[in-house]
């Protein structure tokens, strides 16, 4: 699949941007492209024809792009549908939600030339995934322990490790959970939110070095939030690894096969 096979819905209320961006979007081969201007509209098309790219800004007239991609999120045939957004907003909470539904990308509208090819690179991969080749283990026999308390990104993750050849993922919605799920299986895999009620993805990560039965546990720590020392803390705490939502897959992928090798 090349940019040119894409059929692309652009989501944006300015003209003016739906213009700039359908330019990039031709230069960069994509020559099916429908551009509608709010939420609802974008919505029943993607109901009744599907496209395999929706690209939206975030404050549409008449809901956000958060709102689209959860309401696509919800719907079973939708799930899997790439979503890129482009907003010029940088504070964490009207992008959390956005993250949290397992987005290809956010591109700053203050980037977009520099960021598209990368998001739409993103994509083919993500619409394209093969699996992992690890030397010391059967992929499909490696037990992956994956602990969100949002539902929406646990499933976002669960399908991801699917692409990648994963059959056992066991999953908790917390920290507390998921001491229960290590304490329960072998696993040779951790991912863990960092941000949880009760007990966080950096006390669940400590625990697991200093008071369970798998000290050696890979641990792959994942956030929304890109606040360094929050990310600091979490390493030191015994993750092997921080990724930040939205996770580029190549990346993922070879923390999962170093760790795992």
């Amino acid at each position: 699949m090349t940019l040119s096979d894409l059929a692309v819905l652009l989501v944006e209320p300015s003209k003016m941007q739906a213009r700039a961006l359908t330019q990039l979007l031709n230069e960069r081969g994509v020559s099916t492209l429908e551009v509608v201007r709010d939420g609802h509209a974008a919505f029943e098309i993607i109901q009744s024809r599907t496209p395999d790219l929706v690209i939206s800004s975030l404050y549409l007239d008449d809901m956000t792009g958060s709102d689209l991609v959860r309401a696509m999120r919800r719907e079973e045939s939708l799930m899997r549908v790439p979503f890129i957004l482009i907003s010029s907003e940088t504070r964490f909470q009207p992008l959390d939600p956005i993250r949290q539904a397992g987005v290809v990308s956010l591109i700053s509208k203050l980037d977009v030339q520099a960021s598209l090819d990368r998001a739409l690179q993103a994509t083919l991969e993500y619409l394209q995934p093969c699996e992992l080749a690890l030397s010391a283990l059967d992929v499909e026999d490696v037990r992956i322990g994956l602990v969100d308390d949002s539902r929406m990104a646990r499933n976002h993750m669960r399908r991801t490790l699917a692409d990648f050849g994963f059959e056992k993922i066991y999953e908790a919605e917390d920290g507390l959970q998921g001491q229960a799920l290590i304490s329960e299986q072998n696993l040779d895999i951790l991912i863990t939110d960092l941000h949880m009620p009760g007990l966080d993805g950096a006390e669940l990560a400590q625990w697991v070095r200093n008071h369970s039965a798998q000290p050696e546990l890979g641990i792959i720590a994942v956030t929304s939030d890109a606040d360094s020392e929050q990310g600091r803390r979490v390493l030191s705490a015994g993750a092997n690894a921080l990724c930040i939502k939205p996770f580029d897959l190549n990346h993922l992928r070879n923390l999962l096969t170093s760790l795992l090798d």
